[in-house]
């Protein structure tokens, strides 16, 4: 039986690309996850450095790769308390394709198209999803993902 680890507020990630390099999550309030706009070769991670690099993006991530093993936890610091904030997520009904935000990661309110504009559709990401958007966003070019998910009109 595999062994499950615990995974807190705080700790620094690991997430291995397909081309060997790697980049970083700071885990926040589960399940948002602040993924780093730093890479290297993942060899000796220099911590503060790669929580001073400004965030590529902030989304909710599955439990399983921080639990499983596949994200090591390589450091820990504990995040600025504004980070814990999550930041507001849309969702946009798949029937009558209504708007609402969260601005508090929980309850939604109605909102504009133009309200929902750059913002992330609320959705729990895979781990092959975030690993293939962040190599996406290393190599500046769009994410297919990110696409699927932009509000529909």
């Amino acid at each position: 039986m595999a062994r499950t680890r615990k995974v807190s507020v705080g700790d620094v990630v690991r997430i291995v690309l397909d081309d060997g390099r790697s980049a970083y999550g700071h885990v926040l309030v589960e399940p948002l996850i602040a993924f780093k706009s730093y890479q290297d070769s993942g060899e000796d991670p220099d911590i503060p450095e790669i929580l001073r690099s400004p965030d590529a993006f902030r989304i909710w991530v599955s439990r399983r790769p921080l639990t499983d093993g596949r994200w090591p936890v390589v450091g820990h610091a504990e995040p600025d308390p504004a980070a814990l904030r999550a930041p507001p997520f849309f969702r946009q009904d798949p029937l009558t394709q209504k708007l609402s935000i969260t601005y508090d990661g929980g309850h939604f309110v109605p909102a504009t198209e133009v309200e929902c504009q750059g913002l992330e559709r609320a959705a729990v990401w895979a781990a092959e999803h975030v690993t293939e958007r962040l190599l996406d966003y290393f190599e500046n070019r769009p994410n297919r993902w990110v696409e699927s998910l932009r509000v529909k009109v």
